[in-house]
């Protein structure tokens, strides 16, 4: 839960939260996912520093008081590293970019689903794909779907409104797909990874699992749009 939590987290700093309670909240959240898992880690916070900085872009905060507040969150999830360990030794590097990605047909094609017979399977072309195991369910699909209309609609103005949380789910996609993108079966594309920066992106090895972001995401805004419909909660209910 705590990527949805810090997606809430970064809507009511960016709505007005209190300057530094919105950045002791985010320090929280982001020091709970380093104790839990490394790649939460990596998800939340993102998340964080684009609230940071989004309050500072819709004018909330000024950017002083921004750059002082991501400054101080930096410096704490810095010392949370130093005292957890993490930057000891091999500190996160290890190998596998490329191999532990999503499947770019993964959130739509049925897999370990009960509703489809035969689909009790992964989309796995590389051996490790299951860990970008990403399907939403034939209920999620159904509401983006239906939701697909509005959603295309309200996009544009979304972006706009929201450009360093766009760029956080935007990187997190293309992490997830790595530099060896796969639909299917199918080989799409290879793009090389220099020497300089394969220590780097072998700290995220399993990055399919960054998709998580992009799909909590997508759910959220399928159920938001359908539950403002007259009908909304039968359709929910349905899905």
């Amino acid at each position: 839960g705590l990527i949805p939590l810090t997606v809430l987290a970064y809507l009511h700093v960016v709505r007005g939260m209190r300057v530094w309670a919105g950045l002791a909240l985010l320090m929280a959240l982001c020091i709970a996912a380093l104790l839990t898992s490394p790649y939460l880690f990596f998800m939340v916070v993102p998340i964080a520093f684009a609230a940071l900085l989004q309050a500072a872009g819709t004018r909330q905060t000024g950017w002083g008081t921004a750059v002082l507040r991501s400054g101080a969150l930096a410096a704490a999830l810095l010392v949370a590293l130093i005292v957890t360990g993490h930057l000891s030794g091999d500190g996160f590097a290890d190998k596998g970019f490329g191999m532990f990605s999503m499947n770019v047909f993964s959130p739509v094609v049925p897999q370990v689903s009960g509703l489809f017979p035969g689909a009790s399977g992964m989309l796995d072309a590389t051996g490790g794909q299951y860990e970008g195991f990403a399907y939403l369910g034939g209920g999620l699909l159904l509401l983006v779907v239906l939701a697909a209309p509005e959603l295309r609609r309200a996009l544009p103005r979304r972006v706009r409104r929201h450009p360093w949380f766009t760029a956080v789910l935007v990187g997190s996609m293309l992490l997830a797909v790595s530099n060896e993108v796969y639909a299917g079966p199918y080989h799409l594309i290879s793009i090389p990874v220099p020497d300089a920066l394969a220590g780097l992106f072998g700290i995220v090895r399993s990055s399919g699992r960054l998709a998580w972001i992009g799909i909590y995401v997508v759910a959220a805004l399928a159920i938001a749009t359908i539950a403002r419909w007259r009908w909304g909660g039968l359709v929910l209910a349905v899905a």
